[in-house]
This record gives C-alpha cells, sequence and structure tokens, in this order.
C-alpha cells in the first residue's frame, strides 16, 4: 500500500504579514529532500514496482552495472511514492561535475565532448556526442539515469543535468541553464540536452 502523501524533514519559513506585524506568515520547504509529485505523473512505475524481476538485474562483478540498477532502484522507489528528488540529484550531480570538470576540460569544446564520451563510455555511463554548437546540445546513448526507467512521459535526468552544469559552467567560466529535450524516460531512443549561458 502506497501512501497518498509522504513527509520527509520539512523546513519551516517566516515572515511578518505586510499588512500586519501582528501576525507571521508559516510557509513549508522540502526542497532539501526534494518536492511531493503529483502521484499521477508515475503511476506506470507504480505499476511496475509490482513485478519482481525474473533474472538479477546487474551483471555480477560489473560495478558499472550495479550503481546503474542502484541508482534506478533509488528513483523508482520514490517516484513510485510520489516524491521528487530532482533538486537531491541535481545537487549530487553537480558536486560530481565539479570533481569532473578538470578531468574532461579541453579549451575546444569538440575535444571535450570527446574527453567526456572517453571517460562516460569506460565507466559505463552511456556515450556522448556533440550534436550542435550554437547552441551547445549533446546527445546521450545508453544513458545511465534513465535507459531503463519506465516511460513516464517526461524527462528525468537530473542528475546528468547537475554533472553537465557543472563541467559546462567550468568551461565557458559562467553559470549554464541546461534544459533536457529528449529522453529515454520521455519515449525517446537517446536524451539530448540543450546548454546555454545563463542571463
Amino acid at each position: 500500500m502506497i501512501p497518498e502523501c509522504v513527509l520527509l524533514s520539512l523546513t519551516v519559513h517566516h515572515h511578518a504579514d505586510p499588512d500586519d506585524s501582528r501576525k507571521k506568515i508559516l510557509s513549508l520547504s522540502s526542497n532539501p529532500i526534494g518536492r511531493l509529485t503529483n502521484l499521477d505523473r508515475y503511476a506506470p512505475v507504480r505499476e511496475e514496482n509490482t513485478h519482481e524481476p525474473a533474472t538479477l538485474p546487474f551483471e555480477p562483478g560489473d560495478i558499472s552495472s550495479f550503481f546503474k540498477w542502484g541508482v534506478r532502484v533509488f528513483r523508482t522507489q520514490a517516484m513510485a511514492l510520489g516524491i521528487n528528488v530532482d533538486p537531491v540529484l541535481e545537487q549530487t550531480g553537480w558536486e560530481i561535475g565539479r570533481v569532473l570538470a578538470p578531468l574532461v576540460y579541453d579549451p575546444d569544446l569538440a575535444c571535450m565532448v570527446d574527453r567526456m564520451h572517453e571517460f562516460w563510455s569506460v565507466h559505463g555511463l552511456g556515450s556522448i556526442t556533440l550534436s550542435g554548437t550554437n547552441p551547445i546540445s549533446l546527445t546521450v546513448y545508453g544513458c545511465f539515469e534513465c535507459e531503463d526507467l519506465p516511460v513516464t512521459g517526461h524527462g528525468t535526468c537530473s542528475l546528468d543535468i547537475g554533472v553537465l552544469s557543472s563541467i559546462f559552467s567550468n568551461f565557458l567560466n559562467e553559470p549554464v541553464i541546461i534544459t533536457e529535450v529528449e529522453c529515454y524516460s520521455a519515449g525517446d531512443d537517446h536524451c539530448k540536452f540543450i546548454i546555454m549561458p545563463k542571463i
């Protein structure tokens, strides 16, 4: 039985009522752990979670497949409960990207994406290609974050968005906005990200 609502570690904020300083206005925020989401959005995930896997869901001894499966379990369990963990995953991705940025950096965009592709491929994270330069766009096949997720009709690559935000903010030396325009979870056969300077 899935609860209709899950409340986790909420933060309480308050400020004075602008019309009456004797009153305080209270608000709740759950961004530190994610946001509650309409359960209808993740109906395909809840349906899938009722079935036991017929085979082992990762390759024994293959750390990449185990990691990919672990991320999938975390995402699908949160989604089934109606919890949107995108803010947590995006911030986690940012921290990961901060460490990866100097490893893959090259002053030439195409060379840097080639270095990213090599890193992703070696570590079982998928493959990355540069699919446009104005604006910068990347296409990812075999995305570790979402390739095996159920089709929900929307993108789910928050961890990737955080990683790419950090790497490309470092590359362009300015904050960027990453928009996922195509995704396995949206029903596409790849993921596609558009990178734009933050205005």
